[in-house]
């Protein structure tokens, strides 16, 4: 079972062996409420000091290269 898809709204979960596992899954989410832009353009934050910082970019796809291994060496 992995996390395939992470977005604002949520996350899918896919599990292997076609649905057929029998391994349990559980998640809990920890969060501080965000930043509030006001209507004079203030900016109020409750928990600028406690907040994980921005995390790193999607990495992108690499291919992948086969290589023959010789045993008898």
């Amino acid at each position: 079972m992995y996390v395939t898809e992470k977005t604002k709204d949520g996350f899918k979960v896919k599990e292997l062996q076609n649905g057929k596992s029998n391994v349990s899954f559980s998640w809990n989410l920890v969060a501080n409420r965000a930043d509030a832009l006001h209507a004079d353009g203030s900016l109020s934050s409750k928990h600028v000091d406690v907040r994980f910082p921005i995390g790193p970019s999607k990495l992108e796809p690499m291919e992948q290269t086969l290589q023959d291994y010789d045993s008898n060496k």
